[in-house]
């Protein structure tokens, strides 16, 4: 889990630094206990646990909060725990968590009978205390912290603390979407007043300095009412239990006089959730605008600032304000939300001569938040094949009339990101990636591949370097297709679709390029001869859809062919980038559809045309997900077969006399079960649950 934050600890920030840079000194209106009766240095001196809250209630360090303990542990010894501070204000509810205090004694091993090797580390953790360094430290205490992060920013909240203490040492730790900022350890039974200063420091500040979003709040029991109702077709069921909140939308555009700039929505259940602690952070919504009694989509991010992305919201005002509404968002109100912490602050410690973690210099965020008039459906979740090539195609539709009118590509066609509305309109959605033409070759380069890696053309998978152009969005059209085809759909390749997406869609090497992941090998191989079956996709009673995988095939392989032959006409610069401007021009150059059929959306605009008007469309082939079912059914076959297999090693005579001692007692109780699956585990073969 904390492979994501590898180069993102940073640190060790001096304690006092950490807490005089994320926290006022005091609240004047509240007065610390008397020193003299609270001796704060020496609190921790004689309190031999951590497994309740007294250790902190007694400081009468953290007025107003209530201190709960988050994760309670029964079995073995209470030597290890997780504590939580929660306003008392708020309910007791995960939501209302705030700081977690994660607590493990360093003490010698317990037995080797007593406790599995988990217990044991979750007990004890003898490795050396260390986290501003990647390379140091525990990698399982990485782990829990990182897990405990992701608890905390899961809900409303722009960063997060986490006080860790291992043996006699304590550390602080702030998370935001862009990394950790770790504290200097410190001997708390020795200088107990750092940690409860800290402890004093954080109960008094305001909720936003704590990482509460000022910009949302918890809805009303009659909100809550009216957004669970306009909201039910658009959530799963069992989602009772999910809180409804009122978020603050606020539009940056002071030009916008005829529309409202400033919305409060009522979001429920998420249809999108961020799966780790640091990046974009992306969460979507359907959500309710009460005041014009409409459904809407909300999307909330952590967008880069680097100088080679775009604003997604200037993205939309342009292609909206050139008269585009049909197959894209429209954008109804939002942008960066203002305030000292929606924006990261991570990276502006990295350069500090105290840290020897991670250089995230030139690694920011910033907290947007928008609303558009468009909620769809996955595309892949269609009645009949023909209406989701009839999405694809409002998609594709909407691309060629961005692109010609505002010179912008989406760079990030995906299955993902084409949806399909109530009345079966498809659109693009998503522009967070999209550049203009003329700054992906003068503007700054991105160091990062640009798209989703199934879906991106060949040549972008092959060459990093690439400048992308039309044709390479153009092609990514016909990936979305080919794949929910595959996986979708009956085919002749129907029992071979895991080897098809293994060798095809998710083909990668890094032993090409250096620093650089590179693929699309198996892309050009089944573009050229069907590889790796060796024999054409064919859609039984489905002609036209068959028709129309081939005849995109040959043209993405004349467009293929094509650049090649260009690319060979090129000479070499001294980098791979100036060299890959220059085949861009050339092929600019020599932009004609009959000789780079992708030059333009016409030629493939013609085959959607007339493979949807041709007749034999089938008209309940309904969508099943054949690769999801194939990967079950591998791993399936692999745990029958494990269950039939002889054990790796033999049993030693003493194990084996006391595994069937048990199994014989009741030989069919699940207790009995386990004894002898574990018995069977520990000799080197693992049976499947």
């Amino acid at each position: 889990m904390s492979e994501a934050m590898l180069g993102r600890w940073v640190g060790p920030m001096p304690v006092q630094q950490f807490m005089d840079s994320f926290f006022n000194a005091t609240n004047p209106s509240q007065q610390k206990p008397d020193s003299s009766a609270k001796n704060w240095k020496g609190h921790f001196k004689y309190i031999g646990t951590f497994s309740d809250q007294r250790w902190i209630t007694t400081s009468e360090a953290t007025p107003g909060m209530k201190v709960l303990r988050a994760a309670p542990r029964s079995n073995v010894s209470q030597k290890s725990t997780t504590l939580a501070l929660i306003s008392n204000e708020d309910p007791l509810h995960v939501d209302s968590m705030q700081l977690c205090i994660t607590t493990k004694l360093c003490k010698p091993k317990l037995q080797e009978d007593k406790c599995s090797k988990d217990d044991k580390h979750k007990e004890y953790c003898d490795v050396a205390f260390g986290l501003e360094n990647g390379k140091k430290g525990c990698s399982r205490c990485r782990d829990e912290l990182v897990s405990q992060a992701k608890i905390l920013l899961s809900q409303y909240r722009t960063h997060a603390f986490i006080i860790q203490m291992v043996g006699p040492y304590a550390r602080l730790i702030r998370f935001d979407r862009d990394g950790a900022i770790v504290s200097a350890h410190f001997n708390y039974k020795e200088d107990g007043d750092l940690l409860l200063e800290f402890l004093w420091r954080y109960s008094n500040a305001s909720e936003a300095t704590r990482g509460r979003d000022p910009t949302v709040f918890r809805a009303t029991a009659a909100e809550a009412s009216l957004a669970k109702e306009k909201l039910a077709g658009w959530v799963r069921k069992g989602s009772d239990n999910w809180s409804v909140y009122k978020l603050i939308i606020q539009d940056g555009d002071s030009s916008r006089t005829d529309e409202r700039r400033k919305m409060e929505v009522l979001v429920w259940v998420p249809v999108s959730w961020p799966l780790s602690v640091t990046g974009r952070a992306t969460r979507g919504y359907v959500g309710y605008d009460p005041e014009a009694d409409r459904v809407v989509f909300v999307k909330d991010s952590w967008r880069s600032t680097d100088p080679a992305m775009q604003k997604e919201t200037d993205t939309l005002r342009v292609i909206n304000s050139a008269g585009i509404t049909e197959g894209v968002p429209v954008l109804l109100c939002g942008d960066d939300l203002e305030g000292r912490w929606q924006s990261t602050v991570t990276a502006e410690y990295s350069q500090e001569k105290w840290n020897v973690g991670g250089d995230c210099e030139g690694s920011h965020r910033v907290h947007t938040r928008f609303v558009t008039d468009k909620v769809g459906r996955a595309v892949e979740k269609f009645k009949a094949s023909k209406d989701f090539l009839k999405a694809v195609y409002d998609a594709y539709r909407a691309h060629r009339a961005v692109y010609e009118k505002c010179r912008i590509l989406h760079c990030d066609v995906s299955v993902g990101n084409i949806l399909v509305t109530a009345d079966g309109k498809g659109f693009l959605n998503d522009w967070d990636q999209a550049r203009n033409v003329e700054y992906l070759v003068t503007g700054p380069q991105r160091n990062f591949h640009t798209g989703t890696w199934r879906f991106m053309s060949t040549n972008l998978l092959l060459r990093p370097e690439k400048v992308h152009g039309v044709q390479d969005d153009i092609e990514s059209f016909f990936w979305v297709t080919a794949y929910t085809i595959l996986c979708f759909l009956k085919h002749n390749w129907t029992s071979k679709v895991k080897l098809v997406m293994e060798t095809v869609y998710d083909e990668c090497r890094d032993n090409i390029c250096p620093g650089a992941v590179t693929g699309g090998t198996g892309k050009l191989n089944h573009l050229t001869y069907f590889f790796p079956l060796d024999t054409p996709l064919v859609v039984p009673h489905n002609k036209p859809l068959t028709d129309f995988f081939e005849r995109c095939r040959c043209l993405i392989y004349s467009q293929h062919f094509a650049e090649s032959n260009v690319r060979d006409k090129v000479e070499f610069k001294t980098t791979a980038r100036d060299m890959e401007k220059d085949v861009d021009l050339a092929l600019k150059d020599m932009a004609h559809p009959t000789v780079l059929p992708l030059a333009t959306h016409a030629a493939l605009e013609a085959v959607f045309v007339e493979v949807l008007a041709a007749d034999g469309w089938p008209t309940d082939d309904r969508a099943h997900n054949y690769y999801k079912s194939a990967v079950r059914n591998v791993e399936k076959r692999k745990a029958n077969a494990l269950q039939d297999a002889e054990p790796v090693f033999p049993e030693s005579p003493d194990k084996r006399q006391k595994s069937e001692e048990v199994c014989a007692q009741e030989p069919g109780t699940p207790k009995a079960r386990k004894v002898g699956e574990q018995a069977t585990i520990r000799e080197g073969y693992r049976r499947p649950s």
